[in-house]
């Protein structure tokens, strides 16, 4: 056995002890309720809220498939990225207006807001099933990479398999005490990754291996010059991809399952205020050294044959051992954040709206404990797949990405700031964007040369506003309390910033 293998083992043992920790420090906390198991009860303050959306917005795909977007396709992945930048401002518009809601509604789940919204229980299992069938290949992917990460890390010394039992350890300590532990366990994995992420380029460029920066820069510059510009290597920044992933990249992330929880869990709008205007500083400031690892790459290791591979593959060559390790438990740091937010979503869903309507009378303690059994039921699930075949996850999860983007952007655009749209709109749009993305996704790939999303996003919309415009608005009491009540509690919160007193916000 290796160093690098003996080191990354100890690492992850010390890494298993701290999130142990973590978990029971906030199982002494957690309450046997619901509202607390699911999103905390509305008490986190701005660092736990803004390192929770940070760490479930990074994942395994950061680590690997970026950085190997940037060896294969350049310097552009980065200016791609910053599309996600507009979290900032999405978050502050979309993230205020949904906690004001889950604040006046008590809402647990994106369902729980759509059904009220929309005044339709449709609504809430049309939500529920596709937030389900988007989970599977979504989480499958990050437990793949989780995998492959150790497997390459440990030049395959450590199984695909042992690396995946391992994550599951680590998925199993994290989510069984609820949003409470993950939230804290994402604080901690949140930082680990940013931190983990530069250390790794800095190392790397140290090695005399590599020889430095301007080193770096000469190779590329001499051997594959397209990396630094557009439309980038083979050609693939154009203006088709580029608008495409834009919008999964930028604007539809607000509106992810995963992501609109968190902000029911803040404690007050001033936390949600400032976690949308940090995150514009976080983003190119973490998706920097990925693709730049990626550039490293290509620039030392061209004839690798799995771009993918690229930043373990590096950290195993050119990094010492022990330090390679600390710094891969950055990759592993951000796919369990993920999951654990996502795996915390879907139970949440199941509870609430699949258990919960068959059984309205059962016990909010018999509701967590069912909360609990749900999570290791999809963790186990997703392993399987996972297991089972990478591959094929891997195509279902890139279509994950685009369909939880599909689904859910235009219903809750609509449901927030456009009182005329319809249950009966959106439940046809959703249907028919969910259809329309898998059939110009799997059956007839890119038609014209146009990605899923296109067709997607466009017949949806097309359709959301045709329908709504076609059947009866909702009533004007019912929209009030969206609308007007909403405005009404943004508007006495900036009278209490102008007068700088914010513990005196009520709504």
């Amino acid at each position: 056995m290796s160093s690098t293998t003996i080191a990354l083992l100890t690492v992850t043992v010390i890494y298993i002890l701290i999130m142990l920790s973590i978990a029971y420090m906030a199982n002494k906390r957690a309450k046997s309720e619901i509202t607390d198991y699911f999103v905390g009860s509305g008490s986190f303050g701005t660092l736990v809220i803004f390192w929770t959306l940070y760490a479930t917005l990074f994942s395994a795909w950061t680590f690997l498939g970026m950085a190997g977007g940037g060896f294969k396709q350049g310097l552009g992945w980065w200016v791609l990225a910053l599309a996600d930048m507009s979290l900032g401002f999405t978050g502050l518009y979309f993230g205020s207006r949904l906690w004001v809601l889950a604040q006046k509604n008590k809402y647990v789940t994106p369902s729980d807001f759509l059904s009220d919204r929309y005044q339709s229980n449709f609504v809430r299992y049309l939500v529920a099933i596709m937030s389900l069938i988007a989970v599977i290949p979504h989480v499958s992917i990050q437990i793949t990479g989780i995998g492959t990460i150790y497997e390459g890390l440990s030049q395959g010394q450590i199984s695909f398999n042992t690396g995946l039992v391992v994550f599951l350890i680590l998925l199993t300590i994290t989510t069984v005490v609820g949003l409470r532990s993950v939230a804290w366990s994402d604080v901690l994995q949140g930082i680990i990754l940013f931190v983990a992420l530069w250390i790794a380029m800095f190392s790397i460029l140290a090695s005399s291996d590599v020889g430095g920066l301007t080193s770096v820069v000469q190779k590329i510059m001499n051997t594959k010059p397209e990396l630094l510009g557009f439309p980038g290597g083979g050609g693939y920044f154009t203006q088709k991809n580029w608008i495409a992933w834009f919008f999964m990249l930028g604007p539809a992330i607000v509106t992810y399952p995963q992501m609109i929880v968190k902000y029911f869990g803040a404690k007050n709008l001033f936390v949600v205020s400032n976690t949308s205007k940090l995150m514009p500083y976080a983003i190119p400031l973490t998706t920097f050294p990925v693709v730049f690892c990626g550039l490293i790459g290509a620039a030392v290791l061209p004839e690798l044959s799995n771009p993918d591979m690229v930043i373990p593959t590096l950290l195993a060559t050119y990094v010492h051992p022990a330090v390679a390790s600390i710094l891969g438990m950055g990759a592993i740091a951000a796919a369990m954040s993920t999951v654990s937010a996502i795996m915390l979503v879907a139970s949440s869903i199941l509870i609430k709206d699949v258990i919960a309507r068959i059984n309205p009378d059962m016990p909010e303690k018999r509701l967590v404990f069912w909360g609990r059994v749900c999570v290791m039921f999809w963790v186990g699930v997703c392993l399987v797949l996972g297991i089972w075949n990478p591959t094929m996850i891997a195509l279902m999860g890139a279509y994950a990405l685009r369909a939880t983007g599909l689904a859910f952007f235009i219903p809750i655009l609509g449901a927030l700031f456009w009182p005329r749209s319809t249950k009966q709109g959106v439940c046809a749009a959703m249907v028919t964007g969910f259809v329309v993305g898998a059939l110009t996704s799997f059956v007839w790939p890119t038609p014209f040369g146009f990605d899923a999303v296109y067709w997607g996003f466009a017949a949806e919309a097309i359709v959301y506003f045709a329908v709504s415009y076609a059947t009866a608005p909702p009533p004007e009491a019912h929209l009030r309390r969206f609308f007007d009540d909403v405005d009404e509690a943004l508007s006495k919160t900036r009278i209490k910033v102008a007068q700088e007193k914010p513990s005196e916000i009520k709504l």
